[in-house]
């Protein structure tokens, strides 16, 4: 259940749990793209708040957050946070399409296989992959290996290509 907590700012976090997903869409930040709640100077408010969790050093998180190191760094450096430019905004999409079914913590933990095997993301590259990419990426045990998700992340990548046309992908999605 999503609860609100008010920073000292006046900005409102709306953070969930588990019961949603522990990822970046289980929190809006609202006035503010970035996650700023890191070292708040309103303990007594996150301490109130079951859905947030402060640590020995005093850093405050999203309870979900506190379960693994990967959790925390994808927390601390990366959730609540905006992204531009055509590489992250590609690498985050087939990473969420990656995640379906599957919990985002085994994503967190195949990332840097999936970086490696998609070339860095780099839509120009994977847009060009062939069947023998497609077959090497089906034997990566460092990724995902499902076909439709494989097939979709290349298609993907053309699409991404073609979009650069039409303002690119980074413009489609600040548009909304």
């Amino acid at each position: 259940m999503a609860r609100e907590h008010r920073h000292q700012t006046g900005l409102s976090r709306q953070t969930a749990g588990p019961a949603g997903r522990p990822d970046q869409h289980s929190g809006v930040l609202q006035g503010d793209r970035r996650h700023g709640f890191r070292g708040c100077a309103c303990p007594r408010a996150i301490v109130s708040d079951p859905g947030l969790a402060v640590d020995e050093s005093g850093v405050s998180r999203c309870r979900w957050a506190t379960s693994t190191d990967e959790y925390k760094e994808y927390h601390d450096h990366e959730w609540g946070v905006a992204v531009h430019g055509e590489t992250g905004l590609y690498e985050r999409l087939m990473l969420e399409a990656f995640q379906s079914g599957l919990s985002w913590l085994t994503i967190l933990r195949k990332r840097a296989g999936f970086r490696t095997a998609f070339s860095g993301f780099d839509a120009e590259v994977v847009a060009a992959f062939g069947e023998a990419d497609f077959e090497r990426l089906m034997a990566d045990a460092s990724i995902v290996r499902n076909r439709l998700k494989i097939r979709a992340a290349i298609t993907n990548a053309q699409a991404v290509v073609r979009l650069r046309d039409h303002g690119g992908l980074d413009d489609l999605f600040w548009s909304f």
